[in-house]
């Protein structure tokens, strides 16, 4: 038994509808037939929290996504601070003199400006890095020395501002993945056919009272097919979404 072609919010919607309609069973002679189905119903509903996780990381990459073109200014003037540091540091290995200035760029800048093309919070945490090592070694001094007050004070500060826009303090987490959001919604139409299956088949082993439950347990499946073959999926039924609560299934 297949699930009628929904979207996700149309998914999450019937999935929790389908949870809340679990049967629970009234006496000895359904117990284990029920509990089958119970066993689906919370594969279904870890496959409804892992669609709602997935839904929610993709919608706040999304989100951090768009708050990368507000801070893409800031990054402009973090990366053209860093440049202008390594100018004036350059300046003085172009004439031979300050082997200081060498040894500050070794350091600081090994790879020149190489870090600053990495996205920009793995880019914030390496620039972090580097000025915790000026205060850790005490370079400071010679930076403001050989590149000028000015020119060190420009990285700090633009460094300072950039992390506050990225929202980053101390080392930058990693990026998580961008979730796959189709991919968890067909396990859940999955996870919806295989509980209906077996639904179905403990019908003629329980009681009365037990196949009419089961009945209306089926019945937001016929609703949402019904609803599927006149409609766009989108407006097919309720929606769903990432924060819906999802009912548990316990083990009566």
């Amino acid at each position: 038994m297949r699930a009628p072609i929904l979207d996700a919010p149309s998914t999450v919607a019937l999935a929790v509808k389908l949870l809340a309609r679990v049967p629970a069973p009234r006496d000895a002679r359904d117990r284990d037939a029920l509990a089958r189905v119970r066993s689906k119903a919370r594969t279904l509903r870890a496959a409804v929290l892992e669609l709602q996780r997935a839904w929610a990381a993709r919608d706040d990459a999304e989100r951090r996504e768009k708050g990368r073109t507000k801070v893409r200014p800031l990054d402009l003037a973090s990366d053209a601070a860093w440049a202008s540091l390594l100018a004036r540091l350059e300046a003085w290995s172009g004439i031979g003199a300050e082997a200081r200035a060498a040894e500050l760029m070794a350091l600081l800048l090994p790879t020149r400006l190489d870090f600053t093309r990495l996205a920009l919070p793995a880019q914030w945490a390496v620039q972090q890095q580097k000025l915790d090592l000026v205060e850790a070694e005490g370079l400071a001094r010679d930076l403001e020395r050989l590149a000028g007050a000015a020119f060190l004070r420009a990285v700090r500060d633009t460094h300072e501002a950039l992390g506050v826009a990225l929202g980053m303090r101390g080392d930058a987490p990693p990026e998580p993945p961008i979730a796959d959001v189709l991919q968890a919604m067909r396990a859940v139409h999955r996870a919806i056919g295989a509980y209906a299956l077996r639904l179905a088949d403990v019908y003629d082993d329980v009681s009365d009272e037990a196949a009419a439950a089961i009945r209306m347990a089926l019945a937001p499946i016929a609703e949402a097919r019904a609803a599927a073959a006149t409609r766009p999926p989108s407006e097919a039924g309720e929606a769903g979404g990432p924060d819906t609560p999802v009912p548990d299934v316990d083990d009566a």
